[in-house]
C-alpha cells in the first residue's frame, strides 16, 4: 500500500460557503499526518490582519519553519495550536509549518467574521 503524497481537503464555514485545498505531506509530513488522522476538524474561526485562524487538537512543534507565506496558503502555528489560512503574501513573526494551500475559493474566507464556525474533511488522498 502506497503512501499518499497529498490530501484533497474541503472547508466548510457556516453562512459563507465552501473551498478546497490540499495539504502536502512533503511540506510537513508529520503534521499533515496528525491533521488528517484529527479529521473532521470542527472550529471556530477567527479574521486576523491577512489571515483566517481555527485552533486544532494538536500540539507540536514547528516542522520545516517558514518565515514567508504566499497568498493562499495553509499553514500550522505552534504557539496557538492553529491552522492558519493566508489571504496575501506575508511575512509571520512566528515561524509557522507549511501545510499546502487553499485551491478552490479563498475569497470565502474573507467574510470570517470572529467564531465564525469552520469545518474541514478529507476529501480524497492523492
Amino acid at each position: 500500500m502506497s503512501v499518499p503524497t497529498a490530501y484533497r481537503v474541503k472547508i466548510e464555514l457556516e453562512g459563507l460557503g465552501e473551498a478546497e485545498g490540499e495539504l502536502v505531506r512533503i511540506y510537513a509530513p508529520r503534521t499533515v499526518e496528525a491533521l488528517v488522522r484529527a479529521m473532521p476538524l470542527r472550529a471556530r474561526a477567527y479574521p486576523a490582519d491577512g489571515y483566517v485562524y481555527f485552533q486544532v487538537p494538536l500540539s507540536m512543534g514547528v516542522e520545516k519553519p517558514r518565515r514567508e507565506v504566499e497568498e493562499g496558503a495553509l499553514a500550522y502555528w505552534p504557539q496557538a495550536r492553529a491552522v492558519c489560512i493566508y489571504l496575501k503574501k506575508l511575512k509571520v513573526r512566528q515561524e509557522v509549518s507549511l501545510l499546502g494551500k487553499v485551491t478552490m475559493n479563498l475569497d470565502v474566507f474573507k467574510g470570517v467574521k470572529v467564531g465564525t464556525p469552520i469545518l474541514v474533511e478529507m476529501v480524497e488522498k492523492l
